[in-house]
């Protein structure tokens, strides 16, 4: 039987002022910190961050997925994301509203073109992460054929 269920552990510790280590199991420890928008510090990775980017990384490993499975064949990805982030109200205070994510594929010709395109999609419907964020994630792709 396939499994159906995945736990990701991790924990944070307050290391001073608004700034913490986060501990994942396995894994290099990460400077955390608050943003400097909310008093926080310059330089150093943000939960806020760390949303947006898990929506493009996790893009990026359902696309990767999805091209082996239609067999689809390109040289390059990369994706860019940017959060949008507001205040909703004095009682929530502010969420993130939409994620536009911007992936671009270079294939070697047109006729990787519909692959990549079929990939693109299924990755759009099966990232779990995009999945469970209540805000508008909207994918914005370029295909490119290399020169």
């Amino acid at each position: 039987m396939k499994q159906t269920d995945y736990y990701y552990p991790g924990a944070v510790t307050w290391v001073g002022e608004r700034r913490g280590t986060l501990t994942l199991e396995g894994k290099p420890p990460l400077d955390v910190a608050t943003p400097p928008e909310f008093d926080g510090h310059d330089n150093t990775i943000t939960p806020e961050d760390l949303f947006v980017s898990s929506a493009a990384v996790c893009f990026m490993s359902s696309f990767l997925a999805m091209a082996k499975k239609v067999r689809a064949n390109f040289s390059s990805f990369t994706c860019r994301a940017n959060g949008k982030m507001e205040l909703i109200n004095k009682e929530t205070g502010f969420q993130f509203t939409r994620i536009d994510l911007y992936p671009s594929i270079i294939i070697s010709g047109e006729q990787d073109r519909d692959p990549v395109e079929k990939a693109l999609k299924l990755a759009e419907q099966y990232c779990p992460i995009s999945n469970s964020m209540k805000n508008d994630v909207v994918v914005n792709p370029e295909i490119k054929v290399a020169l």
